[in-house]
């Protein structure tokens, strides 16, 4: 049970990780595009 636990809690955490990446991602081109 506990392995199942952190197993799903480190999937969670690597979405998370990847939603910021992908969020900076697109803020930085949206602030290229303002800039042009």
């Amino acid at each position: 049970m506990l392995v199942n636990i952190v197993s799903s809690n480190k999937v969670k955490l690597v979405d998370a990780i990847h939603n910021v990446i992908a969020y900076l991602k697109v803020r930085k081109t949206i602030k290229w595009d303002q800039k042009r």
